[in-house]
């Protein structure tokens, strides 16, 4: 919370507290106030059960949009990519990178016709991603032509996250052959 909002907050609440004539002093804090405004509620509510004041609560956090759209897309998502490509079907993977100004920048080496898992931003640019690919036409008169085509580089799979139970027997397999060291 900034100083400008707490001070805008604690004017706020001396006022209420004048008006409800709750006595402070004049370096109060933000809290010690809203807690002195909620006893006095609390003691006049029970007193006077016509009048509903609704208890003063602390002011909810604000979500940070730049966060937010950095955790969206550093997310993991568990997929089995297969390249269409077939320049590529005999690679074993591919490195990829991506990123932009909320999202620093990725690069993973995305391994074919495996189950793994990479980033959503990473998964976006997959998905995004086409190839230019040839088919032999043949015309009326009999001629054979090649015809250019675009089309989706990847068939990409998306799986399930992995369950507690997957991810212990993960962990134990991996602690047998050492392979987090």
């Amino acid at each position: 919370m900034t100083t400008e909002n707490q001070a805008t907050e604690l004017d706020t609440l001396k006022a209420r507290a004048d008006l409800m004539g709750i006595k402070y002093s004049d370096n109060i804090g933000v809290e010690t106030l809203r807690k002195r405004i909620n006893e006095k509620l609390a003691g006049t509510q029970s007193e006077v059960p016509d009048v509903t004041v609704a208890p003063i609560s602390a002011p909810t956090p604000a979500v940070d949009p730049i966060k937010a759209i950095r955790d969206e897309a550093l997310k993991l998502i568990r997929v089995r990519v297969v390249p269409l490509d077939t320049t590529k079907r005999d690679y074993q993977g591919e490195i990829y990178s991506a990123g932009n100004a909320s999202v620093p920048t990725v690069r993973r080496f995305v391994i074919f016709n495996e189950i793994t898992h990479i980033e959503n931003i990473l998964y976006q640019q997959l998905v995004d991603k086409e190839h230019q690919y040839f088919v032999s036409k043949k015309l009326s008169s009999g001629q054979v032509i090649r015809e250019s085509k675009v089309g989706k580089a990847f068939s990409i799979e998306v799986l399930p996250q992995l369950t507690t139970e997957e991810l212990a027997e993960l962990e134990k397999s991996q602690l047998m052959r050492k392979a987090t060291d």
